[in-house]
């Protein structure tokens, strides 16, 4: 993919080499290593992405408001918590 394919400069996966420009590299270089993304930093997001995902489509249909998106996401997270009987999330 990444020979004939020149949409990629580089895959995500163990034991695949890049062959990045000068270029490209220097601007991969510019961005300072993150250790994680957001669905896996925040407690309880990650296993609702797809909702989160679904949540954000309704509000661009109009169907949501942003709040409502909000509320959404942060209810799935509290009934997330209580199921895991997690002791560190606030009652």
């Amino acid at each position: 993919m990444l020979d004939n394919e020149p949409q990629f400069a580089f895959l995500n996966f163990e034991g695949v080499k890049t062959n990045l420009t000068a270029e490209q590299q220097a601007f991969i270089d510019t961005y300072k290593k993150q250790g994680t993304v957001y669905q896996t930093a925040v407690n309880y997001v990650n296993p609702q992405w797809m909702d989160v995902g679904k949540d954000l489509t309704a509000m661009f249909t109009g169907a949501m408001t942003p709040e409502d998106v909000l509320k959404s996401i942060d209810q799935r997270r509290s009934d997330m918590a209580t199921a895991a009987k997690d002791p560190n999330w606030p009652k």
